[in-house]
């Protein structure tokens, strides 16, 4: 017998995009859905506890910050969306079919009130978001979509903006040390 934990199979989740991301502490973990939600799941529990149900488009990329206390996520419809678990655990308690993921991220200004963990919308002017990921001490975020946007965590401000790539961006990471930041496209 195995001792890992496996996730339930549902036939009520919507589509999976096929993006997954595990939370540093290996108890949470996140799935992209074709329809624009990412689930939260409780590996322990093997069920549902959050929906964040925000893009409008497939769920393209999934990232959590080293500490845990962030996710990113990227989606077709043209938005990377930083949520603070800390507020949704608060909020929400993590239960299933949490109330207020019908509520998140409805201001006009991509700033969200703290009543929810959508903390900030970073809009890429439509055009898809292929890839989140935070660097290893999680104080940057790098977004990939036309060009590549480096941001500075919990103040979510924009720090560089890289282009030069013929083509969309699909893939970002950063150096171990936050000093270098890589992208991929198909255009090299």
């Amino acid at each position: 017998q195995s001792s890992r934990s496996r996730l339930p199979e549902r036939k009520s989740l919507m589509k999976l995009s096929g993006e997954a991301a595990f939370h540093p502490d290996g108890l949470l973990c996140s799935v992209g859905a074709a329809k624009g939600a990412v689930q939260i799941f409780d590996v322990r529990k093997q069920s549902a506890v959050a929906s964040l149900p925000e893009h409008t488009d497939r769920v393209l990329s999934l990232d959590f910050s080293e500490n845990g206390y962030y996710l990113a996520t990227g989606g077709a419809g043209g938005q990377a969306i930083c949520w603070d678990l800390r507020k949704l655990q608060k909020n929400s308690k993590l239960q299933k079919r949490s109330a207020w993921a019908a509520d998140c991220c409805r201001d006009s200004d991509s700033t969200v009130s703290a009543n929810n963990g959508c903390i900030k919308k970073l809009d890429l002017g439509g055009n898809a978001c292929s890839s989140v990921c935070f660097d290893h001490s999680g104080s940057y975020l790098a977004v990939a979509s036309n060009d590549v946007q480096v941001y500075k965590a919990k103040k979510w401000a924009l720090l560089a903006t890289y282009e030069g790539h013929k083509a969309a961006v699909s893939s970002v990471a950063f150096a171990a040390d936050a000093q270098s930041v890589i992208s991929g496209s198909m255009d090299r």
